[in-house]
């Protein structure tokens, strides 16, 4: 039998094999359907992605509650019964909420193109939350490499769409968003597969499934807000720029968050090995993984960038009308290092120590800094870099907050990484504002290597604790 480490290495390595194919996609997506579409179209495809960021709210948190509730336990010994009737009934309940947004549409005066979005998303809400149910219940249960198999597939089907409509000179944003819907009707019949079993079983009555549900929405409900409340961090400052400058500029902002959260993509599977398997091990070993952990991550994303350089002079070659964009990369490529962190590691604590409460507080709290800050750039300011540098703002904010909150917890000694992410980042932005590409590479770069060569003995200790952890 394997270890629960060996586990962990095995389940990481097949995911970053399946997120190298995401990466792919995400790189079509980010680069490609930008070169064909034009800039308004891409503005409401973007719309759409947006949108789609939001459909755990009608879940009202049920699919938290159970990721919670299952979290580290094995997949054939959840039970059945309550599992499928607790999605089922729970499903008409989605449907409805997609029919209350159609029966809105019918009487709303909008553009066509916002309205099929909105249309493509009522749809979607249902497909997307099934496969958020299903697919939850596998990263709880630590089966990792059958959740990344339905990711998978539905990558390599859109893929597959994709370069059919563009043979057949039928790329539109329509058929963009219907094809990106299909592949996710491949990932949720595939998942639905893996759920055989469960065909056969009897559903119980709706009064005594209810109980359940309570229940899991009650133990969710906390996280699904701050989950919402973390993704409105960014959401409120790109609802004003849709709503204050158009359509055109609200696509060349996401085009931006897009290329920043690329980066993010192969690290982003981390936080799904990792939540099983700290339920699973002591604290101690919780402790050793969070501050190891957190200063290996830290060095990496500072790493990351220095890809920025080439990514800048490549996409003025690949898409020189986006040339907004590039100014805008500048702002927000340092969200690379804060969210990502708090995504992966702090985020992961916190739903592992079971303080769901304080991560809402934290999230609810920023989230109202973050309005404050979104309208006072808006309206007062009138800048759309003002309102990009509140959403660096305020994720730097709410990853220092959760990171003091953490080692406060396991009662780590404070160090100056916090410090050296903030100098680091700063002399990014100040480089790149105030001088040449290639002057700011240099400036940032011999920055970066100062600081490994002077911590170099820190970093090999910390990798030594993390590889010599047993677990």
């Amino acid at each position: 039998m394997m270890t629960l480490k060996k586990t962990f290495v095995s389940n990481l390595v097949f995911s970053f094999g399946t997120q190298v194919v995401s990466i792919v996609v995400s790189l079509i997506m980010t680069l490609g359907i930008p070169k064909i579409l034009n800039i308004q179209d891409f503005g409401f495809w973007q719309l759409f992605i947006f949108y789609s960021g939001f459909i755990g709210f009608f879940q009202l948190g049920l699919s938290d509650g159970m990721y919670l509730k299952y979290g580290g336990k094995q997949f054939e010994l959840i039970n059945k019964v309550i599992i499928k009737s607790e999605i089922l009934y729970f499903l008409f309940f989605q449907i409805g909420m997609s029919l209350i947004i159609v029966i809105y549409l019918l009487f709303a005066e909008l553009t066509y193109p916002r309205m099929y979005v909105l249309l493509a998303f009522s749809i979607y809400s249902i497909i997307g939350n099934l496969i958020t149910w299903l697919g939850f219940l596998l990263l709880a249960t630590n089966n990792i490499k059958r959740y990344s198999k339905s990711v998978l597939i539905e990558k390599l089907i859109f893929v597959i769409l994709l370069l059919l409509i563009f043979l057949n000179n039928n790329f539109s944003l329509y058929s963009i968003i219907v094809i990106f819907i299909i592949s996710k009707v491949f990932n949720l019949v595939y998942l639905m597969y893996l759920y055989e079993s469960y065909s056969k079983i009897k559903v119980l009555s709706f009064k005594k499934t209810l109980r359940f549900i309570k229940s899991d929405i009650s133990a969710g409900s906390v996280l699904m807000m701050s989950n919402i409340a973390s993704t409105l961090i960014l959401g409120i400052g790109r609802f004003t720029i849709d709503n204050k400058w158009g359509i055109e500029v609200f696509g060349k902002v996401s085009l931006a968050l897009s290329a920043t959260y690329f980066f993010l993509l192969l690290l982003n599977q981390i936080s799904f090995s990792l939540f099983p398997m700290l339920r699973m091990i002591k604290l101690s070993s919780q402790q050793i993984i969070l501050k190891s952990g957190s200063y290996l991550m830290s060095n990496l994303l500072m790493a990351i960038f220095v890809f920025y350089y080439p990514t800048v002079f490549f996409l003025k070659l690949w898409i020189p009308q986006y040339q907004e964009s590039l100014d805008y990369l500048m702002v927000l490529m340092p969200i690379c290092l804060f969210e990502g962190k708090m995504q992966m590691i702090n985020t992961t604590y916190f739903k592992t120590l079971k303080k769901q409460n304080a991560l809402f507080f934290i999230n609810i709290s920023v989230l109202a800094l973050s309005i404050i800050l979104t309208l006072i750039s808006a309206y007062f300011f009138e800048s759309i870099h003002a309102i990009l540098f509140s959403m660096l703002i305020c994720l730097t904010v709410r990853y220092i907050i959760s990171y003091l909150f953490l080692i406060k917890i396991f009662n780590l000694k404070r160090d100056l990484q916090i410090v050296v992410e903030l100098l680091m980042s700063t002399v990014f932005i100040l480089s790149i504002w105030y001088f040449e590409p290639l002057i700011s590479l240099i400036i940032y770069s011999s920055f970066f290597l100062l600081y490994i060569v002077i911590t170099k003995k820190i970093l090999i200790k910390e990798f030594r604790n993390l590889t010599k952890l047993k677990i």
